[in-house]
């Protein structure tokens, strides 16, 4: 692995089986009449190995996808049946004609159906050969995204709500420092969770409370005792979270990890009083707008071909789905159309308040009026990129959602160009101006240096010589 992957960059990332793609492009340079094709992981058309990977196929090695098999879920005639989701993928460096992809409704499905298209991406679906890059910054103009706070406590600020009860029966004066804690799970199945909270305390208000300088303890010791430098260094502050992001706003909060069998992700609005855990997402001062976008089908459709999986699961990131994801550009109406579909989503959420989101999501019983919501706002989002509609299947909108993440990138990438040769000309200009002053300078030396020099001599003249100069 080391040897086929050496010079690419954070191939440690990259699955096994990629090894063999590499070695057959590499194969294929001496031999372009060469086609190939694998079964393998559906992990390596997903997340951040496409950028890896495929960057040094299509990039690198030029080639061309033939023809795919989405991702199916693998069968054997073994006793404990493995969960292994796979898919086929078949390339080479010559083009062809008349691709195929076969589709499949489901990943359980046993007959899948084949589309012919001009050419295959790397998320084995039709459009442009491009590939979404890990991105520090979202590529559109939207509120940035963050993760959670991380306790790296071994548990010991975090209650279920029976011991949360027990503490607060025999300390009740540290109840202003518990707080609501959410993670993913907590979040999907309307479990509470609660947590010490102790960014703004004293050492004098902590040690006043023998319960909680109790739980404060071992996370010393847990730190302490890691591998982990950096992780021991947080043994220094055992009162606080290892890892602190909580916004000071407003903020949505998405879990990271969603199963797959939803038609949305759920995700809703939180206070600042709720503690977002590190398994959440996290984007402060979104409005009701960047709500609808992001639990619309079009996001969806994004988020299924883009996001890494777990098992089957949506693994949603913040660099490669967020980040890169085509916002829509809204005008003033679109804004207002989205905003009140999306609004309408909440307000029917809020009817069925008694429900988790698990609940309210489970295709098989999710509630009547909440299905319609989420369509309509489908299609006031579907309208925010095009009039004609989207069709069924979500071809047809990742097909499109690529093409237009191309063209943002291609833009992007023309404005770092011009920004990169406008800065280059300004240092030129500096240099040059630098290197005037510095000749200028020395020449003005010089001549300072002449006068002085005509002066001492003069001084050195007796002054009867002097005026008998000529």
């Amino acid at each position: 692995m080391r040897m086929m992957t050496e010079g690419i960059s954070n191939a440690s990332g990259l699955d096994y089986v990629t090894a063999w793609y590499l070695k057959a492009a590499r194969y294929m340079e001496y031999s372009p009449a060469t086609s190939a094709a694998f079964a393998s992981t559906n992990s390596i058309a997903q997340g951040e190995q496409v950028g890896i990977l495929r960057g040094e196929l299509f990039g690198k090695h030029k080639v061309n996808i033939h023809f795919a098999h989405q991702t199916f879920k693998w069968k054997n005639e073994g006793r404990d049946e493995a969960a292994v989701f796979c898919i086929v993928v078949g390339f080479g460096k010559t083009g062809k004609p008349n691709k195929q992809i076969r589709h499949y409704r489901t990943v359980q499905d046993a007959a899948p159906y084949p589309v012919t298209v001009d050419n295959i991406s790397p998320y084995l679906v039709a459009g442009p050969s491009v590939w979404v890059r890990s991105r520090k910054a979202p590529l559109c103009e939207v509120p940035e995204i963050v993760f959670g706070s991380m306790p790296n406590d071994g548990g010991h600020l975090l209650f279920n709500d029976e011991a949360k009860q027990a503490f607060l029966l025999f300390e009740p004066q540290s109840a202003p420092y518990i707080r609501p804690f959410v993670g993913a799970y907590e979040f999907i199945n309307g479990q509470k969770r609660w947590c010490l909270w102790l960014a703004c305390t004293t050492q004098e208000e902590r040690d006043a409370r023998p319960l909680l300088a109790q739980r404060v303890r071992p996370v010393q010791q847990h730190r302490s005792d890691s591998k982990r430098a950096a992780t021991n260094k947080l043994s220094e502050t055992p009162h606080l979270f290892g890892e602190i992001r909580q916004p000071n706003t407003r903020y949505l909060i998405i879990p990271r990890v969603s199963s797959e069998r939803r038609k949305v992700i759920p995700m809703a609005f939180a206070d600042t009083n709720q503690i977002a855990g590190d398994t959440c997402l996290c984007v402060p001062d979104a409005d009701t707008a960047h709500f609808g976008i992001l639990t619309s089908t079009m996001h969806m459709a994004w988020m299924r071909f883009v996001c890494g999986r777990l098992k089957s699961d949506y693994r949603c990131s913040n660099e490669v789905v967020y980040n890169n994801f085509p916002f829509p550009v809204l005008s003033q109406p679109q804004r207002e159309a989205v905003t009140g579909a999306a609004q309408s989503v909440l307000d029917t959420r809020a009817r069925h308040s008694r429900r988790s989101m698990a609940s309210l999501y489970d295709p098989n019983i999710m509630p009547a009026d909440l299905l319609a919501a989420h369509k309509a706002l489908a299609a006031a989002v579907d309208a925010c990129y095009r009039g004609a509609p989207f069709g069924d299947d979500g071809a047809e909108r990742i097909s499109f959602l690529f093409e237009r993440y191309a063209v943002l990138v291609a833009e992007q990438e023309a404005e770092e160009a011009e920004e990169a040769e406008t800065r280059h000309v300004e240092e030129e200009k500096a240099k040059y101006e630098a290197e005037e002053l510095r000749l200028f300078t020395k020449e003005a030396a010089k001549e300072t240096a002449k006068r002085d020099a005509k002066k001492h001599r003069l001084k050195r003249v007796p002054k009867s010589d002097a005026k008998n100069r000529p």
